[in-house]
């Protein structure tokens, strides 16, 4: 049973308002459907069953994306409630358009059909549907049915509102005014045309009826045309004098008439002509002015840059100035102390000779408190450079930062001018666009008042020809309904001509369009793609500061820890010598009270004895107290000269051995800078050669990657057109196949061919909605994509803001600690001098009361302390050699370990300079290897884009003389090629996979080289710290052991 009467079953009921049950049957399977006054309230299938998500994929409401991704969730037969929300569905449109599927189903299976009539109720779970949708569902064309081409009119659109469901219905039966065959009918179409057909709504002929009907017209019109024409031929010959006077008369005026309209179309065309070229030479101007601007806006950024790199050179140039002079005077000033110190500590030893042995302690704790007074000067000096060396770079990635900023600026710029540019071009192209749609109007009223005037001129010549000519008014008549004749043809041939030449502008005008969105969608992908580029950048160098900002932390806190165990070291060994002080002045003190015990209880007996002698020796001691006072002063003053002798005698030998010293020390330094230096120059080179060596080797595999995917490219496309050429090649022998087939066995052919033809407008369908479909995802992945860039443009801004805020606040920490750090540090220095101060009052109170001490043991041991002076002047003198060779070392020693870390921090930073200047270098490079793709592909483009348009032009003349000649061969190839293009668009999306998934695999293998160059580096650093620390401890274990050697020397020289 075919469609049609499945159709007219369910037609029937619907007009009849009938109440009951169609039960359908097929193949010994039985399917009923329930009717209530036409609608469809119920149904229960035996056969022709389609699942939701069928109905939806028939109807263009579900895409093959959607199916692939139902399937994926093992839902393949009902959409869940996830995709119903993503397609914007409802659980009633589901079931209303499952069940119009099943009906179209039902209709094109069903081979019997029975209608009882009987009384119904619609069911719970079954929502009723209008027997309009159901009668036009089951009037669809069957996939297996054959479609005749057929011509329709609708005299009467508000007739047939009962049987449309929308607006596009209704305009397709808007264009049905005269007969006309539509265009590409879906299947919805052609049932609501059948449907108004049997209503008599429409009417419809089938094309060879109407091309006879037309033919009959066409050949009544010319016989009417010749008996008129015979009618006007015999008025002619009796008038035939009069219409030749009257003709050449006429002839004359339209000979004036015809040269008046070309010297206007002349002055026109010339006018249109002179417009077109003035508004090219402003275009052209505008471009120029465009250009100019564009380089005039580039030569004054790279002026500022220029000036920018000129005053970043001034300052560090002024910097570096300014750090060495401070060094220098620095260097001099604690030159200067030291040599002070150094006169200050010889007078004082040459003063204090005479109490040389109680005098070492304390010149030995004032050295010791000098040292830590110089070591906090070093300590503070180092500070000071570590903070100026920290504000340098502070300044440096300030400046980096404010290139980068006016880098992205200069971009932003040229976007902004780019984006103008294509705007003020678009505008061009519009009010060209504009300006010749005026002309072509302008042109059209000015030929409708030409005809209009010469219509006016025409009726009153006409008028005048009446009253001048009575007797030939029949044959006036005549020429008349001819004229008028031709004129209505040439008017209708004249509409259809513009009505052509507008349907070919707007195809053109919406080719363009198109493909200027299709450039405008380019160039957006290009702008995201350079956008997310420059994004992945500055979150690499958002990392690598983050990372370095973490190790400068690290080692501050290093620093931190470091400087702390130093003071606590230095506390402890205060606290040891402090200790031992006294201990050494209780001991002192203990012999003190004894030799004072021993001296009171010599003096008592003295003082006996000369009590008993007094009288008689009083004379006689004071004459020999006086010899004695006057010896020991003469002995005392040659001692005093004797020594301040020895004390110039040993400070000259000294200052020239120290200048020896001094000179081989600064020699030497020399040589090890010089050797150093051609050291790290001959580094440097070999890591440039191999720098540039790596650079070309990755330039070199860069092209070799390019060469490959470009020879991929073309084979691709040979195995694409092969492919498609294979294709046709197939397609034309099944071709010959078919129509052999067709002449051995007509019925067999007939059946075969039915089925072809179903099947291809099944697979037509199919890919349409499929296409549909994928047109609509693209679109809403099209809208995802772009809130999803907005979503990413809004917090990019963010983290933006929150990282600003993040660096001002590490700023304002930074300076905060910096604040403290020089508070505690003054803290500190104000603590050592405190200390400094009670140590030096003490020792003042010490040394006055051992003097005090000293002064009443002096009168006793004045004759041994000659003989120990003499034995004590030589030790010290031995000591005071050791200790000046000692110190001599050890400022030798500070000075090679300050040349060497000045020559590795400049080593470091010629480092750090050669590869930022390396890494600009190569980012210049990048952006110029960018920019010449991008012209590449532009100018790549463009040749596409022209050849595209040259054979799009030749296929569509070759299209149109086709069509004309074999129009049923044509649909068959557009079918074909509709195939093909199937095929192809697959072959394009598995290319575009293929190329995908290698540029991500690139991706992946440039990610993980970063990251092994990254590692690399965080090695290397550590490794510099590492040597750096060791270095460290060095110094310290030396400096540990010069205190150990000093307090050695000291408990020695207190001994």
């Amino acid at each position: 049973m075919s469609a049609s009467q499945v159709a007219e079953a369910l037609y029937a009921a619907h007009k009849s308002r009938a109440t009951g049950r169609l039960t359908l049957h097929a193949g010994g399977r039985e399917s009923a459907l329930w009717l209530r006054e036409g609608d469809l309230v119920g149904a229960r299938l035996g056969f022709g069953y389609q699942s939701p998500a069928q109905a939806l994929f028939q109807t263009g409401l579900l895409g093959v994306d959607a199916l692939d991704a139902l399937w994926a969730r093992g839902g393949a037969a009902a959409p869940d409630e996830e995709l119903l929300e993503d397609s914007g569905l409802k659980p009633s449109v589901v079931h209303e358009q499952q069940v119009l599927a099943q009906v179209r189903r039902l209709s094109e299976l069903a081979e019997r059909a029975d209608f009882a009539a009987e009384a119904v109720e619609a069911a719970k779970d079954f929502a009723p549907i209008a027997g309009v949708r159901v009668v036009r569902a089951a009037l669809e064309p069957t996939p297996s049915e054959a479609v005749p081409a057929r011509v329709y009119r609708c005299p009467e659109v508000a007739a047939c509102e009962p049987w449309l469901t929308d607006a596009s219905e209704r305009q397709l039966l808007e264009t049905l005014g005269a007969f006309r065959k539509p265009e590409a009918l879906t299947g919805a179409q052609q049932a609501l045309l059948r449907v108004l057909e049997r209503e008599g709504r429409i009417e419809a002929l089938s094309v060879e009826d109407w091309e006879e009907r037309e033919r009959l017209r066409r050949e009544e019109e010319l016989r009417q045309a010749e008996e008129e024409a015979w009618n006007i031929e015999e008025a002619r010959r009796r008038e035939e004098a009069a219409r030749r006077a009257e003709e050449a008369r006429l002839a004359e005026l339209a000979r004036i008439e015809a040269e008046r309209l070309a010297e206007l179309a002349r002055i026109e065309a010339e006018r249109l002509a002179e417009e077109a070229r003035l508004a090219e030479e402003a275009r052209l101007a505008e471009l120029a002015r465009i250009e100019a601007a564009r380089l005039a806006e580039e030569a004054r950024l790279r002026a500022i840059e220029e000036a920018r790199l000129a005053e970043e050179a001034r300052l560090r140039a002024e910097e570096e100035a300014r750090l060495a002079e401070e060094a220098r005077l620095e260097e001099e000033v604690r030159l200067a102390e030291e040599a002070r110190l150094r006169a200050i500590e010889e007078a004082r030893l040459a003063e204090e000779a005479r109490l040389r042995a109680i005098e070492e302690a304390r010149l030995a704790e004032e050295a010791r408190l000098a040292e830590e007074a110089r070591l906090a000067e070093e300590a503070r000096l180092a500070e000071e450079a570590r903070l100026a060396e920290e504000a340098r770079l502070a300044e440096e990635a300030r400046l980096a930062e404010e290139a980068r900023l006016a880098e992205e600026a200069r971009l932003a710029e040229e976007a902004r001018l780019a984006e103008e540019a294509r705007l003020a071009e678009e505008a061009r192209l519009a009010e060209e666009a504009r300006l010749a749609e005026e002309a072509r109007l302008a042109e059209e009223a000015r030929l409708a008042e030409e005809a209009r005037l010469a219509e006016e001129a025409r009726l009153a010549e006409e008028a005048r020809l009446a009253e001048e000519a009575r007797l030939a008014e029949e044959a006036r008549l005549a020429e008349e309904a001819r004229l008028a004749k031709e004129a209505r043809l040439a008017e209708e041939a004249r509409l259809a001509e513009e009505a052509r030449l507008a349907e070919e502008a707007r195809l053109a005008e919406e080719a363009r369009l198109a493909e200027e969105a299709r450039l405008a969608e380019e160039a957006r992908l290009a702008e995201e793609a350079r956008l997310a580029e420059e994004a992945r950048l500055a979150e690499e160098a958002r990392l690598a500061e983050e990372a370095r900002l973490a190790e400068e932390a690290r080692l501050a806190e290093e620093a931190r820890l470091a400087e702390e165990a130093r003071l606590a070291e230095e506390a402890w060994l205060a606290e040891e010598a402090r200790l031992a002080e006294e201990a050494r002045l209780a001991e002192e003190a203990r012999l003190a009270e004894e030799a004072r015990l021993a001296e009171e209880a010599r003096l008592a007996e003295e003082a006996r004895l000369a009590e008993e002698a007094w009288v008689r020796a009083t004379e006689e001691a004071r004459l020999a107290e006086e010899a004695r006072l006057r010896a020991e002063e003469e002995a005392r003053i040659a001692e005093e000269i004797r020594i301040a002798e020895e004390a110039q005698l040993r400070e000259e030998a000294a200052r020239l051995a120290e200048e020896a010293l001094l000179e081989e020390a600064r020699l030497r330094a020399e040589e090890e800078a010089r050797l150093a230096e051609e050291e790290r120059l001959r580094v440097a080179e070999a890591a440039w050669l191999a720098e540039e060596a790596r650079l070309r080797a990755e330039e070199e595999a860069r092209l070799a990657e390019e060469a490959r995917l470009a020879e991929e490219a073309r084979l691709a496309e040979e195995a694409r057109v092969a492919e498609e050429a294979r294709v046709a090649e197939e397609a034309r022998v099944a071709e010959e196949a078919r129509l052999a087939e067709e002449a051995r066995i007509e019925e067999e052919a007939r059946l075969a061919e039915e089925t072809r033809l179903v099947e291809e407008v099944r697979l037509a369908e199919e890919a349409r909605l499929a296409e549909e479909a994928r047109l609509a995802e693209e679109a809403r992945l099209a809208e995802e994509a772009r809130l999803a860039e907005e979503a990413r443009l809004a917090e990019e801004a963010r983290l933006a803001e929150e990282a600003r805020l993040a660096e001002e606040a590490r700023l304002a920490e930074e300076a905060r600690l910096a604040e403290e750090a020089r508070l505690a540090e003054e803290a500190r220095l104000a603590e050592e001098a405190r200390l400094a101060e009670e140590a030096r009052l003490a020792e003042e109170a010490r040394l006055a009361e051992e003097a005090r001490l000293a002064e009443e043991a002096r009168l006793a041991a004045e004759e041994a302390r000659l003989a120990e002076e003499a034995r004590l002047a030589a030790e010290e003198a031995r000591l005071a050699e050791e200790a000046r060779l000692a110190e001599e070392a050890r400022l030798a020693e500070e000075a090679r370990l300050a040349e060497e870390a000045r020559l590795a921090e400049e080593a470091r930073l010629a480092e750090e300079a050669r590869l930022a200047e390396e890494a600009r270098l190569a980012e210049e490079a990048r952006l110029a290897e960018e920019v010449r793709l991008a012209e590449e592909a532009r100018l790549a483009e463009e040749a596409r884009l022209a050849e595209e348009a040259r054979l799009a032009e030749e296929a569509r003349l070759a299209e149109e003389a086709r069509l004309a000649e074999e129009a049923r061969l044509a649909e068959e190839a557009r079918l074909a090629a509709e195939e093909a293009r199937l095929a192809a668009e697959e072959a394009r999306l598995a290319e575009e996979a293929r190329l995908a998934e290698e540029a991500r695999l690139a991706e992946e293998a440039r990610l993980a080289e970063e990251a092994r160059l990254a590692e690399e580096a965080r090695l290397a650093e550590e490794a510099r710290l590492a040597e750096e620390a060791r270095l460290a401890e060095e110094v310290r274990l030396a400096e540990e052991a010069r205190l150990a050697e000093e307090a050695r020397l000291a408990e020695e020289a207190r001994l």
